[in-house]
């Protein structure tokens, strides 16, 4: 900024007459043909030169969308617009990233048409004008969008057309060609680019010298946990990989990656004579960048409605603990390697804290928690199932403690186990021997439907809304929210000022939402 002509012209000018053309030509002449000479192959008006001149630039500036020029604001303080439109504006990431910020605080979500009152709306106005809640269904929009791909490309789906096959792929990742270019430059020093053809990237390794192809989702997952891309120094599957081979061992029908089942929504996994959906969550693709609030309560509930049972596998727990996410899946169908029938057992009270630790963390997919009362059974002097209890707790909403009053924390059964009348008489052993007056618990919705507790004798209390754990992009590990509450934040010296959930944000972490709890009460 040139600031002896910048304070000529605004703070010394409050009447505005020295920007003016005539004025300046007539009173300071050396100093408009300076002004005049500089810029005088740009047709713009006399002001926008002089903010020109007073700012030391050569020429306006250009919108960071576009490239095009953006117009002058009329005013020396003011200056120029950044975008050169409103649509340039919307497009630009700046804009994005505020937006998101914007919803994310408000409603927890990162868009709009992600806001459940939106939604609602939306299918509100399509059913009173077309009898349909999405477009899809109109047999008139279906006609005239196939007529269209047919007119204009030959084809009635649009996946039949190579360039919208590679445009697909290129976008998948964070949406624009020149991340895709990004992150090629990033490779270079490991492989050579060679084609993008048919939705798939071919590379050749500089360590093996293969040359292999590759698509953007198996790429982009292992860029995201840094393994190696070469397929032939590293052919490691990606995780829903081996998650399906698992399913096919089974030997049980299935149907694969439907979407007629749930109404247009895909279903990963459909055990069709057990009625039985299976979902693998990546976590992050499944947080909530990608998935609202209620993604997963809204698709089980929509399977529900269709008489299928939905569980929903983390990503997380697939990885770090398999064999007891085999042994549900296994259960659900009826597939064990033995069955024990629980008057075979000896029932008791277990002290060895070492031994309740170990049983949990191998045969219950949440794992150890801390009990007041743990009651097990022994089969051949070997623990096979094990149920506790304790205090109300404060991280499921309980405020205080009452004398009497007891939460079944955890029911766990031996991996690939029935024990047969096994809780039942664990409950009872309880019920018999603590006097108990009252007994809460919880039924996961991820992976229960909460008949056992019925069967128990349990009355139905509600349905909770759904819960959140915090993860980052880089790491295949959920962490509980209740480590990070604001006030726990707040002693660590971040602001008080903003929620829990910006500081999170702030700090890498996302969150990614299950499909709440069954509450069950059991009065004595």
């Amino acid at each position: 900024m040139l600031t002896k002509y910048y304070i000529y012209f605004t703070t010394d000018n409050k009447s505005g007459k020295k920007t003016k053309e005539f004025w300046l030509k007539k009173n300071n002449p050396d100093l408009y043909n300076i002004i005049n000479n500089k810029y005088i192959n740009l047709k713009i008006p006399f002001k926008e030169k002089v903010y020109l001149f007073i700012n030391n630039l050569l020429e306006p500036p250009k919108c960071p969308v576009c490239g095009k020029y953006v117009n002058f604001r009329g005013d020396l303080k003011k200056g120029y617009n950044k975008y050169c439109s409103i649509n340039c504006l919307n497009k630009s990431q700046e804009h994005k990233n505020k937006i998101k910020k914007t919803y994310l605080k408000k409603y927890d979500v990162e868009s709009h048409n992600q806001v459940n009152s939106v939604k609602q709306k939306k299918k509100k106005t399509l059913i009173k004008n077309y009898g349909v809640d999405n477009p899809m269904k109109s047999k008139v929009v279906k006609k005239t969008y196939i007529n269209n791909l047919i007119k204009n490309y030959g084809v009635d789906n649009p996946m039949k057309i190579n360039n919208i096959i590679n445009n697909r792929q290129l976008k998948i990742y964070n949406g624009s060609d020149k991340n895709i270019l990004r992150v090629i430059d990033k490779l270079k020093n490991d492989y050579d680019f060679i084609k993008h053809e048919n939705g798939l990237f071919y590379f050749k390794c500089k360590k093996c010298g293969d040359i292999f192809n590759i698509n953007i989702n198996l790429l982009n997952g292992r860029l995201m946990l840094n393994i190696p891309i070469c397929l032939k120094c590293n052919p490691q599957k990606s995780y829903n990989y081996y998650f399906y081979n698992f399913i096919e061992t089974l030997n049980i029908p299935f149907i694969k990656n439907d979407r007629n089942i749930l109404d247009g929504k895909e279903l990963d996994v459909y055990i069709y004579s057990k009625n039985l959906g299976i979902e693998f969550d990546g976590l992050y693709w499944h947080s909530n960048i990608y998935k609202d609030k209620n993604y997963h309560l809204n698709k089980t509930n929509l399977a529900e409605s269709k008489g299928i049972q939905l569980i929903h596998i983390f990503e997380d727990e697939w990885v770090n603990k398999p064999d007891i996410v085999k042994s549900i899946i296994k259960s659900k169908l009826g597939i064990f390697n033995d069955r024990i029938y629980a008057r075979k057992t000896i029932i008791k009270k277990v002290d060895d804290n070492n031994l309740i630790r170990t049983f949990l963390n191998e045969n219950h997919i949440q794992g150890f928690i801390g009990s007041k009362v743990k009651i097990g059974l022994f089969y051949n002097d070997e623990l096979v199932s094990l149920m506790t209890f304790g205090s109300l707790r404060r991280s499921m909403g309980q405020k205080e403690n009452k004398e009497g009053y007891y939460e079944m924390l955890r029911f766990a059964t031996k991996l690939n186990t029935q024990v047969i009348g096994g809780a039942s008489k664990m409950l009872n052993y309880f019920i018999k021997n603590y006097h108990p007056k009252e007994i809460l618990t919880y039924a996961d919705r991820r992976y229960s439907n909460g008949k056992l507790y019925l069967k128990l004798g349990f009355d139905f209390i509600k349905k909770t809304e759904p819960n959140y754990w915090y993860i980052k992009k880089n790491q295949i590990k959920r962490e509980y929210r209740f480590k990070y509450r604001k006030d726990v934040l707040i002693k660590e010296g971040f602001d008080k000022n903003k929620t829990e959930k910006e500081i999170m944000l702030e700090r890498g972490y996302y969150h990614i939402y299950d499909c709440g709890m069954y509450k069950y009460k059991k009065t004595i």
